[in-house]
């Protein structure tokens, strides 16, 4: 089974992203889940998104852009500012890994 593809978008695509990369990556490895995440700008979401194909879109900034894509294309798109707070993590995550299993089944 392939890994599901979740692109990790935030203003600069450093620092945010990265802290909520490492985060997934650790809670994926915890549940023996295989992901690739890439990482990048709100600002670039439309090309991202388009080249990338990610199955999911975490973004710890928010654009009507952003929304406007992910609704087009059916993309599940989660806010990552429990990542970034700690406030919601824990739900964060049983939301996240909730459907990269309906993403697994319908692969």
């Amino acid at each position: 089974m392939k890994p599901v593809k979740i692109l990790l978008l935030c203003g600069s695509s450093v620092a945010t992203a990265t802290l909520a990369d490492v985060r997934i990556q650790k809670e994926a490895k915890a549940r023996a889940v295989a992901i690739t995440t890439y990482k990048g700008k709100v600002m670039d979401a439309r090309i991202l998104i388009e080249s990338l194909k990610p199955n999911i879109v975490v973004a710890t900034a928010m654009s009507n852009n952003l929304i406007e894509i992910t609704k087009a294309l059916s993309i599940k798109c989660f806010s990552g500012l429990p990542l970034i707070t700690g406030i919601g993590q824990q739900e964060f995550f049983e939301e996240l890994f909730k459907t990269i299993k309906e993403v697994e089944k319908g692969a």
